[in-house]
């Protein structure tokens, strides 16, 4: 179901989706919507080519976990909440993430430092095992890893390897989970590979390996779930964060 949320939107909007699936039979297509004040409209929207539409963002504000997008990985201190957020956006940076995870535990080894966010939403995947050095870094300091003071934050775009490290979190720290389902199952194929068909010059992907980490459960279960509204989208509140701010303070 998460993985429908992620993906609906980018496919809504192709007729020859639409057409496939014998929603519509021409390429006029009737949408209707609901606004802020709960009435109905309806429109017919014409495809146009991608280059030719214009975009507008609703949102009056960036939350945090959207900036610095062209960032693999960034975090930013709280000194007031003795808090760390790591935003983890995906798991290819091969050359640089390995020295940002000593930077940044140097860093909070000579710092106050109780509490830790580590961001995974948006982050669709890459290789799971560039993150096992910064999982032990978590397991060898136990100020932060103790109940209510690390926190995963999850929503509908985490994905392959993202939702591996997630688990591993879960399974082998004292990590709360926050925020939505993952965009896949807990346990999934992944180590995808790829050949070229040698006469269209197609990229076909498959995978080497299923992984089997939540027993008798395909779906990972959130400990704080939250799903976002779109008022709350649109002016940038982001609840998950504010949820972490909030045990602190009762902490």
């Amino acid at each position: 179901e998460s993985h429908v949320k992620a993906q609906l939107p980018a496919y809504i909007i192709i007729p020859e989706v639409l057409e496939g699936y014998n929603i519509i039979d021409s390429n006029d297509v009737q949408f209707g919507f609901i606004d802020s004040s709960g009435d109905t409209l309806s429109e017919i929207i014409q495809p146009k080519w991608f280059r030719d539409l214009n975009w507008h963002s609703l949102r009056d504000s960036i939350p945090l976990y959207l900036q610095n997008r062209d960032l693999s990985h960034w975090y930013e201190y709280y000194q007031e909440n003795k808090l760390i957020y790591f935003k983890y956006n995906d798991c290819m940076s091969y050359l640089s993430f390995p020295k940002f995870t000593t930077d940044l535990w140097e860093f909070i080894d000579t710092t106050d430092i109780e509490y830790m966010i580590v961001d995974m939403r948006y982050n669709g995947g890459g290789s799971s095992a560039l993150f096992d050095q910064f999982h032990q870094n978590i397991l060898a300091h136990s100020k932060i890893n103790q109940p209510n003071h690390l926190f995963v934050i999850t929503d509908r775009y985490t994905f392959s390897s993202a939702v591996l490290n997630t688990i591993e979190l879960l399974n082998e720290t004292s990590a709360v989970s926050i925020g939505e389902q993952t965009g896949n199952r807990a346990n999934h194929y992944g180590e995808v590979c790829y050949f070229i068909l040698p006469n269209s010059n197609y990229y076909i992907s498959y995978s080497l390996k299923y992984f089997d980490l939540v027993e008798g459960a395909d779906t990972l279960e959130i400990d704080i779930p939250i799903n976002m509204t779109i008022n709350e989208y649109k002016i940038g509140v982001d609840r998950a964060v504010d949820t972490v701010f909030q045990i602190i303070r009762q902490n």
